[in-house]
């Protein structure tokens, strides 16, 4: 026959919190199953502890979640790059017929004999490059290091003269006055009298590493070309007769401009930093105290620049503004506070960079209005633009100037008054395993004893959600669900916890509500840090825990041993 015993006794098990989300199973079934007549309490074997650093194992390899020592930073970083100005120094450069007409003086047309040797004649004139066009207000161009360039050269000769001297008896001098094209040092550049190889044909002639100056606006490279020949036969010359030398310069690359430049448009992409946030995240009021994004600009520009921070604005996950930062009045703020310039520093020699770091966070630039609305963003944009600032120096620009503005952002997991932050968690099989262990036991009343140790800094409300049977039904429908639990004891005043409290609750369970306990699946429930009303500060760190142990205080009768049938 069996023996019933009328009993108290306590079924425990605990789950810890980190400051997402967790879910672990506790093993109720290890109970022991041997009771004494006297004993009260029965023990719990088992007990679940979930940390951040266990959460954010379980995130894997994402970038978005950083720590330093005992803090915790949602980061992401992007950057930009785009050319300063591109200048094509042989995009308007046109070829220039210059006549050579050493007769140019005849009153009338004279007879020259053949073996006649003819004046030198220098003629100076200009190949235009197209240089310092009023039209390109951002590009003065003062001189410039040229690496390489080729002057093309032909040579014809009016009709008159034409079959009087020969190709071979023509010599061809081009000259730079006024120092417009010298070597590195200074020199006059020199290029070797030549002859033409046949009339028509263009004779190409490379330069290299040479200075090119174009002072005062100059569009262009003087040069003085000078004809040598002589006759081979007689003929009849006018003030018309003319060496014509068809001269271009193209192909030119250039090392180095000097003069001043601005940027060849002030309208540049935006750059869009994603948030990454995690799910556990999405949708909940985190209005977060100190966003920081760090923005480092590079540039091999020779000049003195503006860069320009147009917007900061956040978007939804539907691509809809929600929020926009805010700069404070001052001479370098302009479109209601929404834009700010930021001057660069300048690199001291061409083929060098010079970096310059920016700061936007709630003071510079008011980041907390990025998120004051209780709205998670999805996504950053920044609108940068650039400028010149007034610089009697001269400039200077290489072929590859450019601009790389890299944007680091840092976001510490401190939340002004009003946020709040949702963690869900659930003890598993409860049921299952509560019935498994107690076969033989009649229960009359039970309490569901709640130990609750806050480790936030804030006040918490502990809910009970989706109480639901093995089949997904719903029960403990009137069951009492939502609890606050209290800040911990001491909270400094950045918001990071110096010591915890313990909570208890107890929650009755009346007739019927323990048979239903019985068949509960899981044991769910949610903690929500904060709330609208708060007027305190949450601070995150890798060592807030909320630490729920949960047990089942229970008055029955027991026939033999709890977990067996015996007789």
């Amino acid at each position: 026959m069996k023996r019933k015993i009328v009993f108290r006794f306590l079924f425990f098990s605990g789950i810890f919190l980190g400051v997402f989300s967790s879910c672990k199973e506790i093993d109720l079934t290890g109970i022991s199953n041997e009771v004494a007549i006297d004993e009260s309490l029965v023990s719990p074997v088992g007990e679940s502890s979930v940390t951040v650093d266990d959460i954010l194992l379980k995130l894997g390899n994402q970038s978005y979640i950083g720590t330093e020592g005992n803090e915790i930073y949602i980061t992401n970083k992007e950057s930009i790059e785009y050319s300063f100005r591109n200048i094509d120094l042989n995009k308007y450069a046109q070829s220039r017929v210059i006549p050579v007409n050493p007769w140019s003086a005849l009153p009338s047309p004279q007879f020259v004999p053949g073996g006649t040797t003819i004046p030198s004649t220098p003629i100076t004139s200009l190949i235009d490059l197209g240089l310092n066009n009023p039209s390109n207000t951002g590009e003065q161009i003062q001189s410039a290091e040229i690496t390489t360039a080729t002057i093309g050269l032909s040579l014809n000769l009016t009709n008159d003269i034409k079959n009087s001297i020969k190709n071979t008896d023509v010599k061809i001098t081009i000259q730079f006055p006024n120092g417009s094209i010298t070597d590195a040092q200074g020199n006059a550049y020199v290029i070797p009298p030549f002859i033409p190889s046949a009339y028509g044909t263009v004779k190409n002639i490379q330069l290299t590493n040479f200075i090119m100056n174009t002072p005062n606006g100059a569009t262009g490279i003087p040069v003085i070309v000078t004809v040598d020949a002589k006759t081979t036969s007689g003929a009849m010359v006018s003030n018309t007769t003319a060496f014509n030398c068809t001269l271009s310069f193209n192909n030119i690359a250039f090392k180095v401009l000097r003069g001043h430049f601005a940027p060849a448009t002030y309208s540049k992409d935006s750059l869009r930093v994603d948030l990454n946030l995690p799910t556990a995240l999405s949708g909940l009021d985190l209005r977060f105290t100190n966003p920081v994004a760090t923005i480092t600009v590079n540039n091999n520009v020779g000049a003195k620049l503006r860069f320009n921070v147009e917007y900061v604005k956040a978007y939804d996950k539907n691509n809809v503004e929600i929020a926009k930062a805010n700069f404070a009045p001052g001479v370098d703020t302009y479109n209601n506070g929404d834009s700010h310039v930021f001057h660069l520093d300048r690199p001291t020699t061409p083929y060098t960079s010079a970096t310059s770091v920016f700061t936007l966070d709630k003071d510079n630039g008011a980041t907390n209005r990025l998120f004051a609305s209780g709205k998670i963003p999805s996504v950053l944009e920044y609108k940068f633009t650039s400028g010149v600032d007034t610089d009697p120096a001269l400039g200077f620009l290489t072929p590859d100037a450019k601009i790389t503005a890299n944007v680091d952002v840092k976001i510490p997991l401190q939340l002004d008054p009003g946020s709040s932050v949702e963690m869900v968690d659930s003890v598993k099989n409860v049921g299952v395993n509560l019935t498994s262990s107690m076969k033989d036991v009649t229960i009359k009343t039970g309490t569901l004893v709640l130990n609750i140790t806050n480790s936030f800094p804030v006040n918490a409300t502990f809910e009970l959600i989706d109480l639901k049977d093995e089949q997904g039904n719903l029960i403990l429908k009137d069951l009492t669900r939502i609890y606050n639990i209290d800040a911990p004891a001491e909270v400094s005043a950045d918001g990071t916890v110096t010591k915890t409290k313990v909570q208890q609750l107890l929650i009755e369970l009346k007739d019927g509500q323990f048979d239903e306990f019985k068949k509960l699946k899981n044991l769910k429930f949610k903690i929500t840090l904060g709330d609208k009303a708060s007027t305190k500060s949450m601070h995150f760190v890798k060592s807030n825990f909320i630490k729920v142990k949960a047990g089942v205080f229970a008055n029955g009768t027991i026939s033999g041993n709890i977990g067996s049938t015996k007789n």
